[in-house]
């Protein structure tokens, strides 16, 4: 029996599949090769890990540099609003709140001669500073001048009182007595009246005394007196005589104030003066004195003539 033509073939094929035919075709692209990265074993493949390190340093030293910028500026910040006190590192802090042990006899010979401290570094000198510098030896005086007495307690607190009451009531003795030794029989006439006072020296005339009530004599310096205890007023006037008769100006201001509420109408200041005038070291050197005229203060200062040398 025949067998039916199938028809014509396809042109170019033959019965037999080729093995190009056979193998199944693939739809996916090859992936392209990485751009900028050089192929292991490549020359510049070392180079290239240098440079990628390279540029993760300098990304570390930028974020480094930023965060102290951002330190320095906080710390700038601060000092100015504490009034520029300058920040003191921790380091320093520990090295304050450390004890400080006593120097020995071997670390006292080397001490230089610029001081103490010398052989030490500038942060220790400010830690030794800062730990002990309102430090002061048991009896000195305060930065405001005035010694500040140990408070006093108990029975020995009660001894140390009476002790000290006795000392400078021996010290008042002796110089009251040196005081009487040093005027010898100087003595003077005052006179006290609504206006004011005069005084005069025992013996001699009155011309000096009315020359100043006629303000024939112009003061050549004066004090004010404003502001001090009665104390330190007649301290304050014997140091100002002695000082200007030593530069030769006999004729003197003193500026004591009214004393408008004091007792009886009569300043502190203005006895102050009288008694420094007229008794101690100072009576020797005083001819006379008086309230002075209006145009040199009237009621609130005391013109006073020195005697000649």
């Amino acid at each position: 029996m025949a067998k039916k033509d199938a028809g014509p073939k396809a042109p170019g094929k033959t019965g037999k599949a080729t093995a190009a035919e056979r193998a199944p075709k693939s739809t996916s692209k090859a992936a392209p090769k990485p751009k900028g990265k050089a192929s292991k074993g490549s020359p510049f493949a070392a180079l290239a890990d240098q440079v990628r390190e390279r540029k993760a340093e300098a990304a570390r030293a930028l974020v480094k540099a930023k965060g102290q910028a951002t330190k320095q500026a906080a710390a700038a910040m601060k000092q100015a609003q504490e009034g520029s006190k300058p920040a003191e590192p921790a380091a320093k802090k520990a090295e304050a709140k450390a004890p400080i042990e006593p120097l020995t006899s071997e670390a006292r010979r080397k001490i230089p001669e610029g001081g103490p401290l010398g052989q030490y570094s500038y942060d220790d000198r400010v830690a030794f500073h800062d730990a002990f510098g309102d430090v002061r030896p048991l009896g000195a005086a305060a930065p405001g001048g005035q010694t500040k007495k140990p408070k006093a307690s108990g029975v020995h607190g009660a001894r140390a009182i009476a002790e000290r009451k006795h000392r400078d009531e021996a010290e008042e003795v002796a110089r009251k007595r040196l005081e009487s030794l040093v005027v010898g029989g100087v003595s003077f006439e005052v006179r006290r009246d609504e206006h004011g006072v005069e005084a005069k020296r025992k013996g001699a005339s009155d011309r000096t005394l009315m020359m100043i009530l006629r303000s024939e004599l112009t003061p050549e310096a004066r004090v004010d007196l404003h502001g001090l205890t009665r104390d330190a007023a007649m301290r304050v006037v014997r140091q100002f005589l002695k000082d200007a008769r030593a530069r030769s100006r006999l004729t003197l201001l003193l500026i004591h104030g009214k004393g408008a509420h004091s007792e009886g109408g009569i300043g502190v200041l203005e006895e102050a003066c009288v008694e420094a005038l007229t008794k101690g070291g100072s009576a020797p050197y005083v001819e006379a004195f008086a309230t002075a005229p209006q145009k040199f203060g009237g009621r609130g200062a005391i013109v006073v003539r020195l005697r000649k040398k």
